[in-house]
């Protein structure tokens, strides 16, 4: 009894409550000391490494999660697989790490600061501190953002504008491949064939599935928004350059 109310009953989720604002601010600590200590201090091996571990740890708390419920018997094929868009990358950042494939962080770039930034703001979190799923939670989405300007600001790399093409490309093949996943197993992985029950953004939007168009009309200039910081970057630098000749 004591290990199902563990993972069923506990105190609700305040959004803006001291636990999610202590939480935003702890994540944004935690994520500039690491870059700043990375960078400053660390050989690339160490970099490398380091990255590893976040994107490890983030892999490894999706998967004990998943352990517990289907140890608590509680586990469902519809609810609990990591098909969510921020479980999946979870799961698989540590492939981005590993090999720090550009393909693979142009797209990541877009899909986390994109979306999973907006997670941040407007968590879809039943349980508030301490209970697991909170945990879980704060880890997944906030490590995301975290391992993603790891990779931006400590390996150097960055998006181009073709990347946002791209990224948005393999978002539709993902939300098409999520759709069947949906169909076969009854599930509603990403919120494709209903909105969530806490509120979200997706409350300001028109009912199934005219949301989901209003979602696509959404996403691609978030795309753009979030790459703005490099088109701003470029212009200086270009201005600079020709400054520089003349």
């Amino acid at each position: 009894m004591m290990e199902t109310s563990f993972i069923v009953e506990n105190n609700a989720f305040m959004r803006f409550g001291y636990s999610h604002l202590g939480t935003l601010a702890l994540l944004f600590l935690l994520g500039f000391l690491m870059i700043f200590v990375a960078r400053r201090f660390l050989t690339k091996g160490q970099q490398i490494m380091l990255a590893n571990m976040v994107a490890g740890f983030m892999c490894l708390v999706v998967i004990i999660w998943t352990i517990i419920k289907a140890q608590l018997g509680i586990f469902t094929i519809d609810k609990h697989l990591p098909f969510d868009l921020c479980n999946f990358m979870g799961v698989t950042a540590i492939i981005l790490t590993l090999t720090r494939s550009y393909r693979m962080y142009e797209v990541y770039y877009f899909w986390i600061l994109a979306g999973t930034l907006q997670a941040l703001i407007t968590p879809d979190l039943p349980n508030d501190f301490p209970h697991y799923t909170f945990w879980k939670y704060w880890v997944v989405h906030g490590g995301l953002v975290i391992v993603i300007l790891y990779m931006t600001f400590v390996f150097d790399m960055r998006p181009t504008l073709k990347s946002i093409w791209r990224s948005f490309l393999w978002l539709q093949v993902f939300f098409v491949s999520l759709l069947l996943v949906n169909y076969l197993t009854g599930s509603n992985y990403g919120y494709l064939n209903a909105k969530p029950e806490t509120a979200s953004l997706l409350d300001y939007m028109p009912e199934w599935p005219y949301y989901l168009l209003t979602g696509q009309m959404i996403v691609l200039p978030l795309m753009f928004l979030v790459y703005s910081p490099w088109l701003i970057k470029d212009w200086r630098d270009k201005k600079r350059k020709i400054a520089t000749i003349q």
